[in-house]
């Protein structure tokens, strides 16, 4: 069996050539339209909320956003302006209605029983190079609108397409495009099922085929997840992310792609020892300024398993360094053999479920990382 870091053969230009607040609070109700009323809603991930004509919208980019509200009543009325994504629609945690890049629509339901009623939505897809916009859950009476009650719990999780849940649904490692994004579900990967365990809000700031310092193969040399992580949209460095987000864990699962394939020639390491070194002093740099940004959030390190042990002892090295810096909340997890059985040797929903369980086994043994102890 060959390694998620060997056989990393993904569409990296894809991803990053075009690349272009959040979380875990309760924004304002829009303003009533004749006959409808916007219900209060919940939602976490990395959004743009914006006002207009009393009206509120989000605008997202990251991978793992969801909407959540609660009603009274028989309908609902779902608007949507979102050409480039796949949503599920969640009523009262039954399946889901699939919307694939619905566009600017109205999406209503009706016959739901007189409630009261969860509604959920949740963008499945990774798409850095384009955005989505959700309008609003409405209903058509006022005296419906319920408040969702906000989860004490929260977790981020930090990566690459790892992270993101790469087609993790597909049933092939031989897959066109189309096939990566449909088998895309950020909402299955171990990230989300490991938040939805604990029933922790949580945020999944990942991108396909980045690294701390070098991006898979060396593509894009002058780019990494370091220098799009702080910005509210993938790709657009005009718009500053609002820090408004405090996890209570942060889980961060970068180095695979860095370490994943040979250094060709003309990249600036000269050899492999010179990309190490600076891996360390990058991944140790940047986690102390979460550890700035998050004083109080206890931190975990993944580390997938591997043919070889560079990326566990560079990890090994960058806690050392983090230890020397004061930071003794920093935990590392190694991660048992996966099957890679989905697109191009990426992890199966088997392989995110079996994560998922580690991770809930270790966070369950050490209570003390939810409170910052």
């Amino acid at each position: 069996m060959q390694s998620l870091l060997t056989r990393k053969v993904f569409n990296i230009r894809a991803i990053i050539a075009g690349i272009v607040f959040s979380g875990g609070v309760f924004a304002d109700v829009a303003a009533s339209q004749p006959d409808s009323y916007a219900l209060p809603v919940h939602y976490s991930g990395r959004v743009l909320v914006e006002k207009k004509n009393q009206l509120t919208s989000y605008t997202y980019s990251w991978p793992g956003v969801y909407f959540e509200a609660e009603f009274t009543g028989s309908e609902l009325d779902v608007r949507l302006n979102d050409a480039n994504n796949i949503l599920s629609l969640i009523i009262d945690d039954k399946e889901p209605v699939v919307l694939t890049r619905p566009g600017k629509i109205t999406h209503s339901l009706k016959n739901l029983g007189k409630g009261p009623h969860k509604v959920r939505l949740e963008k499945r897809t990774e798409t850095p190079m384009a955005t989505g916009t959700f309008e609003g859950f409405y209903v058509p009476a006022k005296a419906a609108l319920l408040q969702p009650e906000p989860r004490q719990r929260k977790i981020e999780f930090i990566g690459d397409s790892f992270s993101v849940g790469y087609a993790n649904l597909s049933v092939s490692r031989q897959c066109k495009y189309d096939e990566i994004f449909s088998t895309t579900n950020t909402h299955q990967a171990f990230g989300a099922l490991t938040a939805k365990h604990f029933n922790a809000d949580y945020q999944i700031n990942a991108i396909s085929g980045s690294g701390v310092v070098r991006n898979y193969n060396g593509a894009f040399p002058d780019e990494n997840f370091r220098r799009f992580y702080q910005y509210t949209f993938v790709g657009n460095k005009t718009i500053k992310y609002a820090n408004v987000w405090s996890p209570n864990i942060i889980v961060l699962e970068l180095g695979g792609n860095d370490f994943a394939t040979p250094l060709n020639p003309g990249e600036k390491w000269k050899n492999r020892e010179e990309l190490q070194q600076d891996f360390v002093k990058s991944y140790t740099s940047f986690i102390l300024g979460l550890r700035k940004q998050h004083p109080q959030a206890s931190l975990v390190l993944l580390v997938p398993h591997a043919p070889s042990d560079e990326m566990l002892q560079q990890h090994n090295k960058v806690v050392e360094q983090l230890k020397s810096n004061a930071q003794t909340r920093v935990h590392l997890l190694k991660l048992e053999p996966m099957e890679l059985t989905a697109c191009q040797w990426h992890p199966s929903a088997k392989d995110h479920q079996s994560v998922s369980q580690q991770l809930v086994d270790f966070i369950s043994s050490k209570p003390e990382l939810w409170s910052g102890n």
